[in-house]
């Protein structure tokens, strides 16, 4: 699977500020990583392969790139492999999660995205995202980008008085985190 999964924040307060047609914006976005075009970072083992030693084709879970995003009580997630973002534009996603009422269940949400997703992945017509990266790469392509789609949606929340939310610590990738970040203790 990827670990090119990309996250989304959408601020609602902050595209109402902005006057947008959407009452929600990506706030973030995180960068693809890729090892060239239509090459993303792959977390696995090669099968068969029981040993500790690193296999050259695939990335390991220390490759990924941490972030840390701001987010507040109203703020969608949105988390996706390239199967996602390779066949639906932002503005599409947007759409989506406007047409849901309030607080609708983000199980609700990622399956109408994800069945968006697979129905414009499987469209020879469309100029998708990923056509249009192609075209940048020189590389002659048209229509969806049939792949695998995953997709997490969390809505936040605010905490509940007197409850300590865990502490969430971040670095960014590749290698080995430092030590100050793997000797901290976990919050339960």
């Amino acid at each position: 699977s990827e670990l090119q999964s990309t996250l989304g924040t959408l601020d609602a307060a902050g595209a109402a500020r902005r006057g947008t047609r959407h009452s929600y914006h990506v706030a973030f976005r995180s960068p693809q990583q890729l090892r060239a075009f239509n090459t993303p970072y792959q977390l696995g083992r090669a099968p068969g392969d029981e040993g500790e030693a690193h296999d050259p084709r695939f990335e390991t879970p220390h490759d990924a790139s941490l972030t840390r995003v701001p987010v507040r009580s109203g703020d969608v997630l949105i988390l996706a492999t390239d199967g996602l973002f390779d066949n639906m534009g932002e503005e599409q996603v947007l759409d989506i999660i406007e047409e849901e009422p309030k607080g609708a269940e983000p199980q609700r949400i990622a399956e109408r995205i994800a069945r968006k997703a697979k129905e414009l992945s499987l469209d020879r017509d469309l100029d998708s995202p990923f056509a249009l990266l192609a075209k940048e790469n020189d590389i002659l392509w048209s229509g969806g980008r049939p792949d695998d789609i995953t997709i997490i949606v969390g809505h936040i929340v605010e905490n509940a008085p007197g409850h300590t939310p865990p502490v969430f610590v971040a670095y960014s990738g590749p290698g080995e985190p430092p030590e100050a970040i793997r000797a901290r203790p976990r919050a339960d």
